[in-house]
């Protein structure tokens, strides 16, 4: 019996590195990996075109689409990009911003406003920290070159939000090294980090052993891979390992890690 074709987007997760390199075979498939460097224009190509059989897909609009009423995807319970998100909270250090309650009045740029990533933040601000969200301004562009986030789908908002949609000619990243944005959040750490004085993360210790936000929120889970429906009875629910560990683990101390694995954690940025 011949096995099942299917195209797979997703971005070179080191957890995924294995099915991307053939190491992992999933059983009855015959599985074409395709790589991408940002999740965004999976998204946009799965969501506006279900241009893949099974891809990465953001949980945010995964949601949204089944709270609407028409998603044409299965969700698998599958999670290729696992994250500290509080370590993506950006401030300029000269906008008076200390504790995340300074954040309150300012203006906060992010990628989306429905954006997963963007939505875990204001969770933790609003629930952890007593962060009042209706009293910032949303300042809505890419983080690293000038213009929108992409071409998402998302449907329209339930109600009203200060949102600003960024038209300067600079990024949010730059917007924020001099003082045009107040903080910055995301899923990506934009470039002026580490090169600009004034840009620092909110929490520095965000992985530190000790703190409750640490212990309360290990990783949170930025993205589902999304099955087409017509493909929704596969292999690839099934796990196709039973210990990626012993997946060959020298791989996970190859030199170029750091190039190609952008969601690993600071250490290795």
């Amino acid at each position: 019996m011949s096995r099942l074709a299917l195209t797979f987007a997703s971005c070179r997760y080191d957890r995924m590195e294995a099915i991307h390199e053939g190491d992992v075979v999933p059983a009855g498939i015959e599985l074409n990996c395709i790589p991408f460097r940002s999740g965004r224009e999976i998204f946009d190509r799965m969501v506006g075109g279900h241009e893949f059989d099974v891809a990465e897909l953001s949980a945010s609009e995964f949601i949204s689409l089944m709270g609407r009423g028409d998603c044409p995807f299965v969700a698998l319970p599958v999670f290729p990009s696992r994250v500290f998100r509080h370590g993506y909270i950006f401030i300029n250090t000269r906008r008076g911003i200390r504790t995340a309650k300074d954040l309150e009045g300012k203006r906060v740029g992010l990628p989306l406003y429905t954006q997963t990533a963007a939505i875990w933040v204001r969770g933790h601000l609003m629930h952890e920290f007593n962060v009042d969200l209706t009293t910032i301004r949303w300042v809505e562009g890419a983080v690293e070159k000038p213009g929108a986030h992409g071409s998402p789908h998302a449907p329209a908002l339930l109600r009203p939000v200060q949102i600003e949609r960024n038209t300067a000619a600079e990024p949010l990243g730059a917007l924020l090294a001099r003082g045009a944005i107040d903080a910055l959040i995301g899923s990506r750490k934009p470039d002026e980090l580490g090169r600009h004085p004034d840009v620092a993360r909110l929490f520095p210790d965000y992985r530190s052993g000790g703190g409750r936000f640490s212990l309360r929120h290990r990783g949170q889970s930025a993205d589902l891979a999304g099955v087409d429906r017509v493909h929704g009875r596969t292999g690839l629910h099934r796990p196709p390992h039973p210990d990626r560990r012993s997946v060959r683990p020298a791989r996970r101390r190859d030199a170029d890690v750091i190039i190609r694995f952008r969601s690993l954690p600071t250490a290795l940025e």
